[in-house]
């Protein structure tokens, strides 16, 4: 699950965006690089939110079906160990996030991080951290987006840097065919997923 489904999953929990934004934040920090270990305690609930809630969806029965359902088919059709096993998990995990699309909550917790309202105590971070709330916010769902073309480019990015995960390009564009395919199932699998984590998980 990625930063929208750990805002939409708080969000069931509390209203309150700050708890919401500090369920994004351990992934918003990974893609700014900036440190949260000093945030307002609103928003470092959230942020443990965030761990706890990693914890359980990656051992979530559906989500390791649909993993598993999604390399073995990749394998097949000839895509290589390493990029089968990384695309069937971050590619699951992009098709969950888009299920929540839209979800006005999200859009709520990125633009209190946007004002820089005294939620960081490091003028650093607040920098790094509200400029990349504003452009997710300006931006709305379109970093969601899971046709086909958009897919294979979301994973071409986001395993780039690893060198035995890293796909070529033949791979990412089967991998991102196989998920569009199934698009409908996983609006309907994402809510499923949403309540098993929640039942786990339990109150903030």
């Amino acid at each position: 699950m990625n930063y929208l489904g750990h805002a939409v999953l708080a969000f069931h929990l509390s209203e309150d965006p700050a708890f919401a934004l500090g369920a994004m934040l351990p992934d918003l920090a990974s893609m700014a690089g900036f440190s949260i270990d000093e945030v307002e305690p609103r928003v470092s609930a959230g942020v443990r939110f965030h761990h706890r809630t990693d914890a359980v969806f990656h051992e979530a029965p559906a989500f390791l079906e649909g993993q598993r359902s999604i390399r073995e088919r990749l394998l097949e059709l000839g895509v290589r160990k390493g990029p089968a096993r990384a695309m069937a998990h971050i590619g699951v995990e992009f098709m969950i996030d888009a299920a929540f699309v839209p979800h006005k909550g999200y859009l709520d917790a990125l633009a209190l991080g946007a004002q820089d309202m005294g939620i960081w105590r490091s003028s650093t971070a607040a920098a790094s951290a509200a400029a990349l709330c504003g452009r997710l916010h300006d931006l709305a769902w379109t970093p969601h987006e899971v046709s086909p073309r958009r897919l294979s480019e979301r994973l071409i990015g986001a395993l780039r840097s690893r060198i035995r995960l890293a796909p070529l390009s033949r791979e990412a564009t089967l991998a991102a065919e196989l998920l569009a395919e199934q698009r409908h199932h996983y609006q309907l699998l994402a809510p499923q997923i949403a309540s098993y984590v929640l039942n786990k998980v339990g109150s903030p």
